[in-house]
């Protein structure tokens, strides 16, 4: 499976300056691939994707308190996510672990490009 990108219908593709920015819902797969998840321009209406710019931590709607945060890799066009170290106090945020379901977690994003 993969992730799942959907067009948020109230609000149509604007172009600013030379580029398009479409407003996204990303829903990454009940399986997350070590190394973050594709995503494909076409999946946005785009011929390229410039960058994503989330509009905050993707979460969980059944439980509010657990979020994960989505990062855009402009090398590998994937959705990396993040989630606390919980094994060291203050430690840096890690990578989901491979093969961790994800699929609960909803990530709003503007997707720029052209």
């Amino acid at each position: 499976m993969a992730l799942t990108v959907t067009h948020n219908a109230a609000s149509a593709p604007t172009v600013v300056a030379n580029k398009v920015h479409v407003n996204v819902s990303i829903v990454p797969d009940s399986s997350y691939p070590l190394g973050g998840e594709a995503i494909t321009a076409a999946q946005c209406g785009l011929s390229y994707i410039e960058r994503i710019i989330f509009e905050g931590p993707a979460v969980d709607p059944d439980t509010a308190d657990n979020a994960v945060v989505p990062y855009f890799d402009p090398a590998t066009t994937a959705v990396l996510f993040f989630w606390s170290n919980s094994d060291a106090a203050d430690g840096p945020l890690i990578e989901c672990p491979a093969a961790t379901d994800l699929s609960a977690f909803t990530a709003r994003a503007i997707v720029v490009g052209w």
